[in-house]
């Protein structure tokens, strides 16, 4: 019985010890004031910081891509507009050349005319052309020296406008070739747009 009680009484001690200790915490590391605090998160804030930054990264992605064509539209623009105001200064330069040519094939005619009606002044007062004296002989002498004369001035004309258009023509030819070697190390024709491609085949 004795014993009994002891037991009794050891237990219960041992209750009120239990519940007059104070609780701890459920952190058993001691904290120091030189250590830093740990920094956690939980799930759910890793997963809020994340979201958003998906959300923002497409629109991002977007508007760069969108800032690059702008700034490649812009550079074409600019491209396409310096070669248009290259085609009109050729276009013109090219007039010039043609208005040029115009001109003298114009003068060539107007000088062919005007021998002709000096030989037939000339003719006409029995003077011969070359050396300028009066020519004797019959009316068959005459015509014939006159047909021979407007023969050799007539193919010494023609000799001349033959070379002046050959001259022409093969400038033509080299400025054409001039103006496409310029346009295909100036520009890589590949990337310009239709209009330009189109202008450039009618040179």
């Amino acid at each position: 019985m004795f014993f009994s009680l002891c037991v009794l009484c050891v237990q219960g001690c041992a209750v009120m010890k239990r519940a007059d200790r104070p609780q701890i915490k459920d952190t058993a590391i001691p904290t120091h004031p030189g250590f830093r605090k740990a920094n956690v998160r939980t799930d759910a804030e890793f997963a809020a910081r994340k979201i958003p930054g998906k959300g923002l990264k497409g629109p991002s992605t977007k508007y760069g891509q969108h800032t690059d064509v702008k700034e490649q539209n812009r550079l074409l623009v600019a491209t396409n507009e310096d070669l248009q105001r290259q085609i009109s200064e050729i276009k013109e330069y090219v007039a010039g050349l043609e208005q040029q040519c115009s001109d003298v094939q114009k003068e060539n005619i107007e000088t062919k005319e005007k021998l002709r009606d000096c030989h037939a002044l000339l003719m006409a007062e029995k003077l011969d052309p070359v050396s300028g004296r009066r020519i004797d002989g019959t009316a068959e002498e005459k015509e014939s020296q006159r047909k021979e004369l407007m023969q050799t001035i007539s193919q010494n004309l023609l000799t001349e406008l033959r070379l002046f258009d050959e001259v022409a023509s093969e400038h033509g030819r080299h400025l054409t070739v001039s103006l496409k070697i310029m346009f295909m190390f100036c520009f890589k024709v590949g990337d310009l747009p239709f209009s330009s491609k189109q202008k450039l085949n009618e040179l």
